[in-house]
């Protein structure tokens, strides 16, 4: 009997849990607005060879928003590139090219989409709905005073509250020893910490 007792109070507490934060993320989910619209923001913070017109930084991405499951299958699988397009639904999708990297403005890339059709309907349900958010990038820049070229992939990747405010950041720089790294932030969920960064670096060819 107090064996029934104690499994009936455990099954009353389990109950009382679920549903406690079932209506927490419910409420989440209700009291969350996306934004009108996302941005993308690529930046080339510094590179030896900036002030050099031979210099380049050119960059081909597409960025996306999938189901998390469906975007951690594809990840499993080594992240094809052939098979990307059947994952989730396309955010943007372009290329650019920036010489005359001593302007400031030249090298920074800002994209900017409107939230609407599927795309809100999967921010609005992100709460309860996990979704990806990533970006999947070829960068390609040459720095003359190095003479030294840097063809690679970058691919961030961002999970709601992460991108709960609708804008993410890749920033990139090659050091003076030649080292390149890529740099994507975001968001954190800890007061403590308003932000948590995610940095790739590639040692200086030898």
């Amino acid at each position: 009997m107090r064996a029934c007792t104690i499994r009936g109070i455990v099954a009353l507490l389990l109950t009382m849990w679920f549903a406690t934060h079932i209506g927490e993320a419910q409420s989440a989910a209700g009291s969350y607005s996306p934004p009108k619209e996302v941005t993308l923001i690529f930046e080339l913070q510094d590179l030896p060879g900036r002030d050099d017109p031979r210099s380049l930084w050119e960059l081909t991405y597409q960025w996306r928003i999938a189901d998390g499951r469906a975007f951690s299958e594809w990840v499993s699988t080594g992240m094809d590139s052939t098979k990307e397009s059947q994952v989730g639904i396309l955010i943007s999708k372009q290329s650019f090219t920036r010489r005359d990297l001593s302007k400031a403005e030249n090298r920074q890339f800002k994209i900017t989409v409107p939230v609407a059709g599927e795309l809100f309907e999967r921010l609005s349900e992100s709460t309860q709905r996990n979704q990806a958010i990533w970006v999947d990038a070829t960068v390609h820049i040459y720095d003359a005073k190095l003479n030294r070229q840097i063809i690679e992939r970058v691919n961030p990747a961002w999970r709601w509250p992460g991108f709960k405010d609708g804008s993410a950041r890749v920033v990139m720089q090659i050091t003076p020893l030649g080292s390149w790294s890529w740099t994507s932030a975001r968001p954190s969920a800890n007061k403590n910490q308003p932000t948590e960064t995610k940095t790739v670096t590639l040692p200086p060819r030898p």
